[in-house]
């Protein structure tokens, strides 16, 4: 593996991340988790929208009461 990343001009560990999510994508497409990856990406997005969402509402709620 390291000289496969020499060759690609890459660090050693970008190359084993890359493997291991190609890995795991074709595992998940393998037993038809196709989406699963996506969805969980959309879940943190949102998840991380409504937490910026809430403390828009209470920084705004606060004012009010000032």
């Amino acid at each position: 593996m390291v000289q496969a990343a020499r060759d690609l001009s890459i660090h050693v560990n970008l190359l084993r991340t890359r493997m291991r999510t190609a890995t795991s994508d074709a595992a998940a497409a393998a037993t038809g988790r196709q989406g699963a990856n996506s969805e969980q990406a959309e879940l943190t997005r949102l998840r991380k929208e409504v937490t910026t969402l809430r403390m828009d509402r209470d920084i705004k709620s606060r004012g009010l009461l000032y």
